[in-house]
Parts: structure tokens; sequence; C-alpha cells
């Protein structure tokens, strides 16, 4: 450890905890910003943030990992933003639109950094956590049902994974965020096709 490091561990003794954690992810951002997910360091992140990189390493295992977190500190989940435009189409449109906003944040360059760093599980399970995400079309599903425009009962639970389901199958192919053309089709020729077949098939 060098002098800066032990200056910069001694610091952290009155900068702790989310003080210290909103500092680093902020200074995450910054580098990305400016130098892109490529060529950030640990090290330049660590002078931002007025830190060492002990410090940072002592938090996360590389820079994947620290990237990741500072997204999660950042983007919304979905259950954070569930939509309630008054009809189904809307909402899965809005939902569907509301990640693919996120991705935009995130930017295909670090999408695809992240993605060669971490391995597809790890970002795809970030941004599209399978409870969280069937948690917001089952609050979406539920209120067409209060509306009179499906039964929940009748619909299998595999529709409450797909539309999420269906995203990360584009992102993993292309590794940028998905087209509003693709968002469009996914749910016009596949989400609602498949409610309204099951709809059908029990009456």
């Amino acid at each position: 450890m060098d002098e800066r490091d032990s200056a910069a561990d001694k610091r952290e003794t009155r900068r702790r905890g989310t003080q210290l954690e909103a500092a680093i992810f902020q200074a995450t951002w910054e580098e990305l910003e400016e130098t892109g997910y490529n060529r950030l360091t640990m090290e330049n992140v660590a002078a931002r943030a007025n830190t060492s990189k002990p410090v940072l390493y002592r938090r996360f295992s590389g820079k994947g990992e620290l990237v990741l977190a500072a997204i999660r500190s950042r983007v919304p989940t979905p259950e954070e933003e569930i939509p309630n435009t008054g009809e189904l189409r809307a909402d899965l449109l809005a939902v569907m639109e509301n990640m693919n906003r996120n991705l935009k944040r995130i930017g295909p360059k670090t999408l695809h950094g992240l993605m060669v760093d971490l391995g597809d599980r790890s970002l795809t399970d970030m941004l599209f956590p399978s409870g969280r995400s069937h948690h917001t079309v089952q609050t979406i599903l539920r209120r067409a049902e209060e509306r009179g425009e499906v039964e929940l009962g009748r619909l299998p639970l595999r529709i409450l994974a797909l539309p999420a389901d269906l995203m990360r199958h584009e992102i993993l192919m292309s590794y940028e965020p998905v087209s509003d053309e693709a968002i469009r089709e996914i749910v016009d020729e596949i989400v609602l096709p498949l409610i309204r077949i099951h709809m059908a098939e029990r009456t």
C-alpha cells in the first residue's frame, strides 16, 4: 500500500457506509460518462471518489461488480415503475419501454462490457430479476382483471415471465437496447395473442 492509499484509508474512518458508497457510485457514473466502460479503471474511480483502491476491492471484486452496483443504485427496479394507464396493452408497452429506457441509460457499450466481464446471467438477472418482473406483470394483469379484460385464474404462470424473458432474449442477441418496433411486436404478436388464446380455450 502506498502513501496515497494509506491516507485514503485514514479518511474512511470519517466517511463510511452510505456516504462512502454514494461517493463511489457517483465517481463510477462520472467515469463511465467521461471515459466509457472499457477505459474505466478502479484506480481512477478511487481517485475521483477521494478514496483508495484497497477500499474499492474490499467492497467489489473488480470493475464489473463495481459498475453493476452503481447501476443498481441508479436504475429503478421494474416494481418501482409499474404503469397504470387503464388498458392492458398500454400497460405492457409501458413496462417494457421502462425496461428499455433503463437499458439506454446504461448504454450499449457498458452493457456489452458487463456481459463480457460478468457473463450474461449476472447482468440480465440484475436488469430483469424474475421475482420483481413477475410481480410487475402480475400487478398489471390483476388491474386488467378488475377492468374485465382478463381472468387471472385462466392464465398460466409462465405468462408472468414472458415479457422479461423476451426482452432478455433480444438483449442477448444484439447486446443493445431493444427497438420500439420489437417491443410492439413482442406485445402485439406474442404476449397479447397468447393471453387471448388461453382466455378463449377456457371459456
